[in-house]
């Protein structure tokens, strides 16, 4: 019964979600798909899947392990600490953090979780920075050295 409650409240959201952002009139200049097609995405997305959830079936009484309770809270956690200090260490450094801890909530080997982060940070901030001509915080620490 709660899912189809957190469902019916969910497709309340997409639904406002949706009108908001299709009567959101851009102010200046915007690019060509304009500023309300990311929130208009978002909506259309949630509407199938808040369906989803309502009229599927679900199994009663079944509860993630403490373990998986432990892994979720660790992964809001590590998100939380990755927005406090990244301004600090920069995207570079924190991202790796990210994937490493990451890799190993869900228990990958160290030199894989290494490995990957490193990769991911170097290939996320070519992509925003160099493609897509994004500003990413290079860190209070790395000022200098950049």
């Amino acid at each position: 019964m709660s899912d189809r409650i957190v469902a019916v409240m969910l497709l309340i959201l997409a639904l406002l979600f949706g009108l908001q952002a299709w009567a959101y009139v851009p102010m200046g200049f915007t690019d060509h798909l304009g500023a309300r097609i990311f929130p208009l995405a978002i909506a259309l997305f949630m509407l199938p899947l808040t369906l989803v959830l309502f009229f599927g079936r679900h199994v009663a009484g079944v509860w993630p392990s403490a373990r998986a309770w432990r892994v979720v809270f660790m992964a809001l956690s590590v998100l939380v600490v990755y927005a406090l200090v990244i301004e600090y260490v920069g995207f570079i450094v924190a991202t790796m953090g990210v994937f490493i801890v990451y890799g190993r909530l869900y228990g990958a080997h160290w030199w894989k979780t290494i490995a990957s982060g490193i990769i991911a940070a170097i290939v996320l901030y070519a992509l925003l920075v160099w493609a897509l001509d994004m500003y990413l915080p290079v860190g209070s620490l790395f000022e200098e050295l950049f």
